[in-house]
């Protein structure tokens, strides 16, 4: 095996880039709505490791998993054990458990959108 090449850790798949089955996998997937927190939380957990199908298509199945938009800081490790608690407590975080979630000492620039 060339250093691109390897087997996907999801399925096993060869591959040199995206796993391709992976990624016709992921038009076929089961709506997270009808599966149980604890089935969300195992299939978060599958997608930890390598990346195996492009970020965009990855964060769009999180999201779908936790039931709500989930911002770019809650993806490090930490944030990932949140996200499964928030799953598997069946209540979705506020605004304000997400931006609590920042690391201290980080800058946050707040916008308000007036209606005018």
């Amino acid at each position: 095996m060339s250093d691109k090449e390897r087997d996907c850790h999801i399925c096993g798949t060869h591959c040199t880039t995206w796993c391709p089955k992976c990624v016709a996998d992921f038009e076929n997937r089961r709506l997270a709505e009808e599966m149980t927190p604890e089935e969300r939380v195992a299939e978060f957990e599958m997608w930890e490791g390598p990346l195996e199908i492009p970020i965009r298509m990855l964060h769009k199945r999180l999201e779908e998993l936790v039931g709500r938009p989930i911002w770019t800081h809650e993806l490090g490790t930490d944030g990932c054990e949140l996200l499964k608690a928030e799953i598997l407590s069946n209540r979705q975080a506020t605004a304000a458990d997400v931006l609590n979630k920042i690391p201290e000492g980080k800058p946050v620039i707040v916008v308000e959108v007036s209606d005018a």
